[in-house]
């Protein structure tokens, strides 16, 4: 379904990065972003079963990879950007210590 385009991808890159202004694709990111927020509460919406929507799981998991895919597509191929692994771990570390501390708290 979404491999029957033409141009190759760096081609649409090229005349995405060319045609369309820095600000505009900035915008951009923030709308796939948006969107992807949607998604994530869509998806816990449907999880939880509390709040119903017609969505299955299946349909709302497959919104959910469409709309990261959007958002890592635009960020990493348009606007050229990348994850910082050293900030991603220790968001990671910071993460568990609250876990960690909460369950202190609890025990």
């Amino acid at each position: 379904m979404y491999l029957t385009q033409t141009p190759t991808a760096i081609e649409n890159i090229t005349i995405i990065r060319r045609d369309i202004s820095k600000a505009d694709l900035y915008e951009q990111l923030a709308e796939e972003a948006a969107e992807l927020a949607q998604a994530a509460n869509k998806m816990a919406r449907v999880m939880r079963g509390t709040n119903p929507t017609p969505k299955t799981e299946e349909e709302a998991r497959n919104n959910l990879i469409e709309e990261y895919t959007d958002v890592v597509n635009v960020g990493t191929n348009i606007l050229d950007i990348h994850p910082d692994w050293l900030i991603g771990d220790y968001k990671l570390y910071r993460w568990t210590k609250r876990i960690e501390e909460k369950s202190q708290k609890k025990g």
